[in-house]
């Protein structure tokens, strides 16, 4: 085929299977740059709850896959959870019963307060028991 009937079959192409749209003029070839604190504000807003990833970067104007490299690059962000710190148990919150109750094999019961020496009751249980 002749390069005129390729650049013909193209155009018409082209003409009948695209939709007519705005011009788009290409000014440069180069990347937009956005400065850190931008892309700090725009990943913070993709961390909040709901709200998809996809809404944020329309907000912004970027890409919904730059959001996610932005992330990725920055893992302190993504790593950040809220804490509440819950006050000091008081007195009345301790336990008031046994740790532990032991069953011997001759129907005695043992009952093991908090804090108690373990070692210590170890040795009198294998003291009963033989």
């Amino acid at each position: 085929m002749s390069d005129r009937f390729e650049e013909s079959v193209a155009a018409t192409v082209a003409e009948t299977v695209l939709p007519a749209g705005p011009r788009i003029e290409i000014v440069s070839d180069r990347r937009r740059r956005h400065d850190p604190a931008f892309r700090d504000r725009v990943v913070q807003a993709s961390y909040a709850g709901g709200v998809t990833v996809r809404a944020v970067a329309r907000r912004y104007g970027v890409c919904v896959s730059l959001i996610y490299r932005w992330r990725r690059e920055t893992p302190a962000a993504s790593s950040f959870i809220p804490l509440a710190m819950l006050p000091e148990p008081s007195v009345s919150q301790t336990p008031t019963g046994p740790e532990m109750t032991i069953a011997l094999p001759t129907g005695a019961r043992i009952e093991v307060p908090h804090g108690a020496d373990l070692d210590r009751i170890a040795t009198l249980v294998r003291r009963l028991t033989r």
